[in-house]
């Protein structure tokens, strides 16, 4: 599948907003909150507040199989960014130097891709869990 331009753009637009303001793991609430809310506009099924901060999203397909399960993480690190880019961390002590915002910016470009495709396979789930939830489990 080849993603529209304006799809690419706006997972570009993402990934500068969540790496502009980062939060670290369980308080990633303006993350999930602005997440919840994108996905529920394209269409998608979303269920938030998983483990305090964790986004679900599903899209049903027309098809029973095959089934297809995406994840992304929303935490960032407490480390202070000096890179100096114009989107660069306004959050002192806290950055997106783990890459999670660029991972998450994908999915979410994925997410936007899919709710415009003609979409005629199984479900697909996107979970976004605090990446500290998934570490301890």
């Amino acid at each position: 599948m080849e993603l529209p331009r304006h799809v690419v753009e706006t997972a570009a637009e993402w990934q500068r907003k969540i790496h502009r303001h980062p939060e670290l793991g369980y308080k990633e609430t303006e993350t999930s909150e602005k997440i919840g809310d994108y996905l529920r506009a394209l269409g998608w099924d979303v269920t938030s507040r998983l483990a305090g901060t964790g986004v679900l999203a599903v899209k049903k397909g027309d098809g029973e199989v095959p089934r297809l399960l995406l994840r992304a993480e929303l935490d960032a690190l407490p480390i202070q960014e000096e890179t100096g880019l114009p989107y660069a961390s306004n959050t002192p002590g806290v950055s997106h130097v783990c890459g999670h915002d660029g991972h998450l910016a994908t999915l979410l470009g994925v997410a936007a891709g899919l709710a415009e495709a003609d979409f005629r396979h199984g479900d697909v789930g996107l979970r976004l869990p605090s990446a500290p939830s998934f570490r301890q489990r």
